[in-house]
């Protein structure tokens, strides 16, 4: 007969030196940029439209913040075409006149390629990273951000975190099962889940939908208060290696072996 699993969320483990992706980013930020980093398939489930939006809402050119893409669009791995939806964006969200524009405080009349060279806070998009190139490219960053609509598990969450960064992501989902206040930076949900997309495969699901403000909120306290980003970024690292090192996820498979080994014998 076949056992009963059951709903025992295990997650996938961490190579390395006890259990870390790579060496820790250093703790000391001192007076610099803060690089916030994005890693994900540009798809309306990843919400780039949520992250960019929140990003041009609360920065400017002004402040001393800089937000990297690591990404493709689907089926397509020409790094232009992720800056022409970045640069669109930024455009888009002068254009409409709300936070943005008001943020950027450009003179009335600037034309809009105008506003976005000169008002803008900074976007730059990454070309593709190996595997072995990981840990290099996170190291670089100070906070991952990733206000998806949903995810199975997170691995750049995970990644990230092991790496010692300070996470900024949605509270929903996956990521639920290692994300606290005391490690990350969860972001809110609206109170209501959204249908997909209706050319989705899955266009009867629903998912969450992040939101924009208490993002925004994030993405500034992370900027503003830098130690204690490094902080939790140091914490989020030690429980990583805790949880979800080699060892420590073989901890979890066998004891589980061993429940459903003994629940079949009784």
């Amino acid at each position: 007969s076949l056992a009963h699993v059951g709903e025992r969320v295990v997650g996938p483990r961490l190579d390395g030196e006890d259990g870390y992706v790579g060496k820790p980013k250093s703790q000391s930020r001192a007076t610099r940029t803060t690089n916030f980093l994005s890693v994900f398939k540009w798809e309306a489930r990843k919400a780039p439209d949520v992250l960019l939006d929140a990003y041009f809402s609360e920065f400017t050119a002004e402040d001393d913040v800089a937000l990297f893409l690591r990404c493709n669009l689907y089926h397509e791995s020409d790094a232009r075409a992720v800056h022409k939806r970045a640069r669109d964006a930024a455009r888009t969200a002068f254009r409409s006149g709300g936070s943005a524009a008001r943020a950027w405080g450009a003179p009335r009349g600037t034309r809009v390629d105008d506003a976005v060279a000169r008002f803008a806070p900074r976007v730059f998009v990454l070309p593709a990273v190996s595997e072995e190139g990981l840990p290099a490219m996170y190291a670089g960053a100070d906070a991952l951000v990733l206000p998806s609509r949903g995810e199975g598990w997170g691995r750049p969450h995970v990644e990230a975190m092991a790496m010692g960064l300070a996470l900024v992501a949605t509270n929903w989902s996956g990521p639920t099962e290692f994300m606290t206040e005391d490690n990350s930076y969860p972001v809110a949900v609206e109170p209501d889940l959204v249908p997909l997309p209706p050319d989705s495969h899955f266009a009867t699901h629903m998912w969450s939908q992040p939101s924009v403000g208490h993002l925004r909120a994030r993405m500034r306290e992370v900027a503003s208060d830098p130690e204690k980003a490094s902080a939790k970024g140091a914490r989020a690292r030690r429980e990583m290696a805790t949880r979800f090192s080699p060892a420590a996820v073989a901890r979890v498979v066998v004891g589980e072996l061993g429940r459903i080994a003994r629940e079949e014998a009784e």
